[in-house]
């Protein structure tokens, strides 16, 4: 991935079972919040939802990504947008 974003693996205090996160830095300052999609979102499971964002130009809330690499391509402006954009039903 590139050196301009870093990954770090958090757990989501969260009931509802989308605990798996991702906190993204650039620069070493926090750009976004990502959770990981469980079962319960059927065919967007395993992908990347973007829970909160601290970045200028930035989806606020609401992209969903298939994949770490993917979000990151889209950030660098060189890949299409999210797979899914807007709220995510929690059960």
């Amino acid at each position: 991935m590139s050196s301009d974003l870093a990954f770090r693996p958090v757990t989501l205090d969260q009931e509802y079972g989308d605990t798996e996160g991702m906190l993204v830095f650039r620069k070493d300052r926090l750009m976004a919040v990502l959770s990981r999609l469980g079962d319960l979102h059927d065919q967007l499971a395993g992908s990347w939802y973007i829970e909160a964002s601290f970045s200028h130009g930035l989806l606020q809330v609401g992209g969903v990504f298939g994949s770490l690499p993917e979000f990151e391509r889209w950030i660098a402006g060189a890949a299409p947008g999210p797979v899914h954009t807007g709220s995510v039903e929690r059960n």
